[in-house]
């Protein structure tokens, strides 16, 4: 019966690490998804984008306050290791959260570009660029989480990696 418990409990560690990826992956959208699927003459792609997509972003929109406060809290709560998370799942969600500023940062940056800044190749390679690597990082952490492995992403993994060594060394204070 531990077996299935701890099999459970690894599971549960897996599926909240993959879910939290979910933030920046969202925020990018938020800010890119409209230049880039809005900007095709490719109808089934705007056409996928209005169904799918928007949908998927409206709720974090609507919310974006609220959703702020809590992925701050968490950072907070892991950081400390308040929380009894595993070392895995701290880990991962406070990369999550930096990944979700360093996307948050990226679009604000991208929205005090002048507009023919905006509209122009750079601007849209800008767009491509930050969306198709988010896209990306997204969907290497959350493979290398499926398979129990710590994702490496550039700079923010070692933040988290300080951030979790902070925790440990002032809880043995």
């Amino acid at each position: 019966m531990k077996n299935l418990k701890d099999q459970l409990v690894v599971i549960l560690e897996r599926v909240v690490s993959i879910g939290v990826f979910y933030f920046p992956l969202i925020e990018c959208t938020c800010y890119f998804g409209p230049k880039l699927f809005l900007s095709t003459e490719n109808f089934a792609v705007r056409q996928f984008y209005a169904e799918y997509i928007v949908r998927m972003g409206n709720y974090y929109q609507e919310n974006q306050l609220m959703i702020f406060i809590f992925m701050i809290w968490l950072f907070i709560m892991c950081a400390q290791g308040r929380l009894r998370f595993t070392k895995f799942m701290r880990f991962n969600v406070i990369q999550a959260v930096l990944f979700n500023i360093v996307c948050t940062c990226c679009g604000i940056a991208f929205t005090f570009f002048p507009k023919i800044l905006q509209k122009s190749l750079f601007g849209m390679a800008f767009a491509q660029l930050v969306y198709l690597t988010t896209i990306m990082l997204v969907g290497y952490s959350v493979i290398m989480v499926a398979f129990g492995r710590y994702p490496r992403l550039p700079l923010i993994s070692d933040a988290a990696k300080l951030q979790i060594q902070r925790s440990i060394d002032s809880s043995e204070d």
